[in-house]
């Protein structure tokens, strides 16, 4: 599951009202955890204006993990978002760059890759909603990204592929 942040430390982090979180993320779909809202950082940080942008590192650092490697039902439409705000910053993209070929580099001396390969696609952009992997990408903290030769990327890519093409058909 990718990142989330709960509302109330939003609100204290960008020391804005719940009416204000509530008015930018309006059509931001809502995770109830211990009945408080909580949204995903990946969306999250897409709303976040101008000013509110520098709180990113915060924001993120303050964000939960659940540390599953299943990154959600929805998440191809998420990463899909996610993908484009991170191709408009040219540090956050080089490190997208980097995370996907080690990803894809590790995938591919597995027993089963070409299988993988068949959902290349939606592994590369569900890939950055994984919590260590955003986490990089928005602030360029390494230190929690995974050893993609110790079984991380056959396990993710076991866990994600072609999920939301066989749920829709």
């Amino acid at each position: 599951m990718p990142l989330f942040i709960s509302q109330r430390k939003l609100m204290e982090i960008t020391n804005v009202s719940v009416t204000t979180v509530n008015n930018h993320l309006t059509d931001t779909p809502i995770i109830r955890y211990d009945r408080h809202p909580h949204y995903y950082l990946s969306e999250v940080v897409m709303k976040l204006n101008r000013h509110a942008s520098s709180y990113i590192d915060r924001l993120t650092y303050a964000a939960e993990d659940d540390e599953e490697l299943y990154t959600g039902v929805d998440s191809l439409r998420v990463a899909e978002s996610f993908d484009s705000y991170i191709r408009r910053d040219v540090r956050m993209d080089a490190r997208a760059k980097s995370v996907r070929n080690s990803f894809f580099n590790s995938l591919a001396l597995c027993d089963g890759a070409r299988t993988y390969m068949t959902y290349s696609e939606s592994l590369r952009l569900k890939l950055l909603l994984n919590g260590p992997v955003s986490m990089f990408l928005l602030t360029g903290d390494n230190s929690e990204l995974p050893l993609w030769h110790g079984g991380f990327s056959p396990a993710f890519a076991l866990v994600n592929s072609g999920l939301d093409s066989k749920v829709a058909a």
